[in-house]
């Protein structure tokens, strides 16, 4: 098995960064050398050498955040190193999201990765829906146990490659138009009289797309509609002018969710009613 391991991930809210972790400490403690990577920041190129490279980041528009396709596309090619492809959503292995891998390994495949291991984390939902306190409590414990058994299972040398439903591969390829549309909702933030030009709109985001101009957030054209700057901004100074409806009122906070009480013997099944929950309910109780 190998002795390196190297996790590349891209997160907006928190949620994949704090998985990436997770599986940084599980595959120390089984003894590997982990390097742990924000993808705008990782190295393209990682040597012939034994080793696996673990890939992490949150479904957008049911797939891949553009900037990981892009990060893929300026990969050094290699011969037969081991990968595996971690997806991160809050409503779990379902449709539409059943292709949100496929692209991103068929890429890496083409670059000469041998992808052998793919699975779907399910955090917090931070995009339309929030999940609830008590249901997104319930996911942030169980995230641990999860990533120790698919550690366990990358070190078994298990394989497992899924086969995504043919629609969704049509719809994970259509979304691709919301990754252009990335692009106008970022442009399309407002910047409110509340803005202390604190900067940490900038420092934070992951594809380095705002900069500060005499004290004002800028924005490019490189959003990955992340929404990082927008739950994280302190005084909640940044209104998108477009696709209003997508972000949550109440904001989201993981640090916050974390502190709030959670309601003795909760019942998964009366908080994941109804068919958009399904994919939780089936991660949470494994039905």
């Amino acid at each position: 098995m190998e002795n390196n391991v190297d996790i590349v991930y891209f997160s907006g809210t928190g949620g994949t960064e704090r998985a990436a972790k997770c599986f940084k400490t599980s595959f120390e403690k089984v003894g590997r050398e982990v390097t742990l990577s924000k993808v705008k920041d990782a190295p393209i190129s990682f040597g012939e050498e034994d080793g696996l490279i673990l890939l992490l980041y949150p479904v957008l528009a049911a797939n891949a955040p553009r900037l990981v396709h892009d990060w893929i596309e300026r990969l050094e090619s290699v011969k037969g190193k081991r990968a595996a492809v971690i997806s991160v959503s809050g409503g779990g292995e379902m449709s539409p999201n059943t292709a949100c891998r496929a692209a991103v390994i068929r890429k890496l495949e083409r670059k000469g990765f041998v992808v052998t291991y793919e699975e779907m984390l399910v955090m917090p939902a931070n995009f339309i829906k929030f999940s609830g306190v008590p249901l997104s409590r319930l996911l942030l414990e169980a995230l641990p146990k999860k990533v120790e058994a698919a550690v366990s299972r990358l070190e078994s040398g298990f394989v497992t490659r899924s086969r995504p439903l043919p629609v969704d591969r049509l719809i994970s390829a259509a979304a691709k138009l919301e990754q252009l549309g990335a692009v106008s909702f970022g442009k399309s933030i407002a910047v409110t009289d509340a803005c202390i030009s604190c900067g940490r709109c900038a420092e934070n985001c992951p594809s380095g797309n705002i900069t500060m101009l005499e004290g004002n957030p800028i924005f490019g054209s490189s959003c990955n509609l992340c929404m990082g700057c927008i739950y994280g901004c302190p005084t909640g100074a940044l209104k998108p002018q477009m696709m209003k409806s997508a972000v949550l009122k109440e904001g989201f906070n993981l640090e916050a969710i974390e502190k709030a009480e959670l309601p003795q013997n909760a019942d998964i099944n009366a908080l994941t009613r109804g068919y958009s929950w399904k994919g939780v309910r089936k991660y949470l109780t494994g039905d």
